[in-house]
């Protein structure tokens, strides 16, 4: 990309088969340990890094294909034992009379195989049974007489497989994620929106990758976790490129000295399709 041009993008009909060399790196990437942000400068930690051969990968992930959704290749099932519909009727009616009577319970004593607690709710089953009664008017005396609303339950939890290496499989999110990389200590952080510790992570090593990019060249690699779980490889660059989602939140870096940083940065992003179920391209911009 030369000084003048300013924008790339790449379409998905040009998303690749990771390649040879790529595959490789990505392999030697398990064992990398996560590093903590140290000292709140972006500066210093430029400095920091500097001699560590740092890169970075850009990860950007679809929705799973609908099709997909119940299939084992795709998906994890998880089966949760969870509470009685009796019992789950009386914590969300009676929970806080509940709480309270234990707090007071407990000045005094001691419950810890919760022999006083169930005894406490079972004293709520009549009311509990009275609510299911009007909430079910047709199927009650039915599933009363079943077991059904005092059996303990199934609930089925589907959890997508993210197959890619560590430890890019370990965010788990469909948002935006960028890992920096420092290879002779092996080490990385990741940056995404996704929660407060990603955030500061992402505006502090992002801003750091900014300032050393103005002294050395780090790479960057794009890619995309498919709609069918598959990586796909999008780009690399020589130029140090960066998600600008929720930079500089987090950090106590001035907004005007992130603004001004990010001004002459390479950004990246993902262009959806107006139903979101697929990347219809991606997008390098200053």
């Amino acid at each position: 990309m030369n000084k003048h041009e300013q924008t790339a993008v790449y379409p998905r009909t040009k998303f690749k088969d990771v390649p040879r060399d790529l595959a490789d790196l990505l392999s030697s990437l398990k064992g990398f340990r996560g590093t903590a942000i140290g000292e709140r400068d972006y500066g210093s930690l430029a400095d920091s890094i500097a001699k560590t051969e740092p890169f970075t990968i850009i990860l950007f992930t679809e929705l799973l294909a609908f099709e997909h959704a119940r299939r084992k290749e795709y998906v994890e099932t998880i089966k949760h034992r969870i509470s009685s519909e009796l019992d789950e009727t009386v914590f969300n009616n009676f929970g806080n009379e509940i709480n309270e009577k234990m707090a007071a319970y407990f000045h005094n004593h001691r419950d810890p195989k919760d022999v006083h607690l169930n005894r406490l709710i079972r004293q709520y089953y009549p009311k509990a049974k009275r609510i299911l009664r009007q909430r079910y008017p047709l199927t009650w005396e039915r599933d009363w007489k079943s077991g059904k609303v005092t059996a303990a339950r199934i609930r089925i939890e589907r959890r997508r497989k993210y197959d890619m290496p560590e430890p890019l499989c370990w965010g788990e999110t469909n948002l935006p994620q960028q890992f920096y990389f420092m290879k002779t200590t092996r080490t990385y952080a990741r940056g995404c929106s996704s929660g407060s510790g990603t955030r500061e992570a992402h505006s502090y090593f992002g801003l750091a990758f900014v300032e050393l990019s103005k002294r050395m060249s780090i790479p960057s690699y794009i890619l995309v976790y498919d709609r069918d779980n598959v990586l796909r490889f999008v780009a690399r660059r020589n130029e140090f490129l960066i998600i600008p989602d929720s930079m500089g939140s987090n950090c106590e870096v001035d907004n005007k000295i992130v603004s001004a940083l990010m001004a002459g940065t390479w950004k990246v992003k993902k262009v959806e399709s107006p139903d979101y179920s697929e990347i219809k391209e991606i997008k390098i911009f200053r």
